[in-house]
């Protein structure tokens, strides 16, 4: 082990304790650590522990080197040798390792596929709200009751101290009895603290004792991992931590195994450092076959899973926003859709893509991470979505306030004719003016009949997708969508008709009478039952309207396919010779708009 000091001070302490040491300047470190690949021991002053030293230590180490770093402080002469000094680990069976995330073990941390011989404890924040009363299991009242021969923490909190539990961590500050504790009041040989606390003294601050250093200098601690710079989530930390320490590795090859990590997953640049003797192990191998952590390779299946989510809570977010398709507030099953799926738009997506992981389908993985405080199923949500858009007045309320939202692209006329009645039809391309959209919503397909009007309106990406068929046969038509997954990735599919504009009478100038008609006929809706379909399956839909009555000279048919929450529409026009009958009937003059008896200005 190679001791490189950089302080005359603590020069004199290593010889008083008969360490070899080669003293060294700031200026000759860097070439000192690369000289050599054994292993070594950067001594110095607090004040010498900045950002300049890490940068140095990770351009001489070459990213190979282990190194540590045993701060050096006349007031806290007892800790050097302690730091100094290799940790020869424990066995597995007869250690305790505590285990804390601010966001929660239940996303931050998974069982391990080998069984952990030793003792785990998972310490959790037990309220909800500060001024509550504490439970006694709190994290802040239960991590002082064990002896740790590991503890990982993932936190946050300011620059003199972490939160933990309902309470915190403190360099200095000692009442337990309120869940504020200082390193003193905590018994752990082995610390990894993940935070936005680096252990630096910016001279701008003053003199105070950062946490890291503090827990360095004032505690039982035989090494601290602790963070360099405030830092972003990093995936499995919890695991790779637990895995690489079972494996008996050394802590300087843990620390540089962790920063690694970080660079592989693309979150982070050296976010962490060794306060302590790189050769120190928490735990003794003793297993024949090292355990094989899934954070010590890219995670390709947490990173789909990741790009999943972020697009389904985007169409969620985009669905729920009633403005983008004109939802009145009385409409009270969007309202309710927008109350069942709000929890989804708070979650930490980072953190959710690690717990859904091994969720194979959109159901799974949804239900999986829903708050057990919310009780409305992704299904039982998604069903209301069709009362919702009926409840609107189909296409022609909630397509034309959409389609303000979009911008023209172009237009053109299309081999394709109508299904039912043999026109030619024109696409028209919209794009979406917004920002931060889904991809599936940042373009729109608009395909118009000069009959049937608007016969189309989808996601182009949705389109290629999907067979639509429309088949008449007598008084009854019968509509066909069959959508297959052609993505890489589950898709939550759901599907569902309805009749509206009977005699082509609005709703919103004739609502009685539009509901009265309705009545009348056979099937006036259907859905299919969403569900999540994996790549390559397919999504089957039929609606079938039954006779249609026979003074009925005019029907739509509005078919919705929603593919993750994105809206797609096809439309089908029933027609008959039989509008002069309706233009004659009284019923017909009862539909019309009319202005309401009064005073008419001139």
């Amino acid at each position: 082990m190679r001791i490189l000091c950089l302080s005359n001070a603590a020069g004199k302490l290593l010889q008083s304790l008969q360490f070899s040491f080669a003293a060294v300047t700031l200026a000759e470190l860097e070439a000192k650590l690369a000289s050599d690949t054994e292993p070594a021991i950067v001594v110095g002053e607090l004040f010498q522990i900045d950002n300049r030293l890490a940068d140095l230590l990770e351009r001489g180490s070459g990213g190979r080197v282990p190194v540590g770093i045993v701060p050096y402080h006349p007031q806290h002469e007892d800790s050097f040798a302690r730091l100094l000094a290799p940790s020869a680990g424990v066995p597995e069976v007869a250690s305790t390792v505590g285990l804390y995330s601010s966001r929660g073990l239940d996303f931050d941390y998974r069982e391990p596929s080998v069984p952990f011989a030793g003792t785990i404890v998972k310490l959790r924040r037990r309220s909800e709200a500060e001024g509550t009363i504490t439970s006694r299991d709190d994290a802040a009242l239960q991590i002082s009751r064990h002896d740790f021969t590991s503890l990982a923490v993932v936190t946050e909190g300011r620059q003199s101290y972490c939160l933990v539990g309902m309470g915190c961590l403190h360099p200095t500050i000692s009442a337990p009895e309120l869940g504020r504790l200082s390193p003193r009041d905590v018994r752990a040989r082995h610390w990894l603290l993940q935070s936005c606390h680096s252990p630096f003294m910016w001279p701008e601050l003053g003199s105070y004792l950062t946490l890291p250093l503090s827990i360095a200098l004032t505690s039982r601690a035989e090494t601290v991992i602790c963070s360099t710079h405030v830092q972003t989530y990093i995936p499995n930390l919890l695991n790779l931590y637990l895995d690489l320490t079972s494996d008996g590795m050394p802590m300087g090859d843990i620390v540089r195994a962790l920063n690694n990590h970080a660079a592989t997953e693309g979150v982070d640049y050296r976010p962490f450092m060794l306060l302590g003797n790189p050769e120190s192990r928490a735990l003794v191998a003793d297993r024949a076959t090292p355990r094989k952590s899934a954070g010590s390779s890219p995670d390709p299946k947490a990173k789909e899973v990741s790009q999943l989510l972020r697009r389904f809570v985007a169409n969620v977010g985009f669905v729920s926003n009633a403005a983008n398709f004109g939802f009145q507030k009385n409409n009270e099953p969007h309202s309710q859709f927008r109350r069942d799926m709000a929890w989804l738009a708070r979650a930490d997506i980072r953190s959710l893509s690690r717990a859904g992981r091994s969720e194979s389908d959109i159901e799974g993985l949804i239900d999986g991470i829903r708050p057990p405080n919310e009780r409305i199923s992704l299904k039982q949500a998604t069903l209301r979505l069709s009362e919702a858009w009926e409840e609107a007045g189909g296409f022609y309320a909630v397509g034309e306030q959409l389609d303000e939202m979009y911008g023209p692209e172009g237009a053109q006329q299309l081999d394709t004719c109508c299904q039912v009645c043999g026109e030619r039809l024109i696409e028209r391309r919209l794009s979406y003016l917004g920002q931060n959209i889904s991809v599936e919503y940042s373009e729109r397909r608009q395909v118009i009949c000069p009959r049937c009007l608007v016969v189309e309106h989808v996601s182009p990406m949705h389109r290629q997708a999907t067979n639509v068929v429309a088949v008449r046969s007598g008084q009854e038509f019968v509509t066909r969508v069959s959508y297959t997954n052609i993505t890489s990735q589950p898709q939550w599919v759901y599907s569902f008709a309805f009749l509206s504009d009977p005699n082509n009478v609005s709703r919103s100038t004739a609502e009685r009478a539009y509901k009265r008609l309705l009545e009348r006929t056979v099937c006036r809706r259907a859905q299919q039952a969403p569900r999540s379909i994996g790549p390559g399956g397919k999504f089957d839909f039929e609606f079938r309207t039954g006779p249609v009555p026979e003074d009925f000279w005019y029907l739509l048919l509005e078919v919705n396919l929603m593919v993750d929450f994105c809206w797609n529409w096809f439309s089908f026009t029933f027609r008959e010779k039989r509008i002069e009958d309706w233009l004659r009937s009284e019923r017909y003059s009862s539909t019309l708009p009319r202005i309401k008896a009064g005073i008419l200005s001139t």
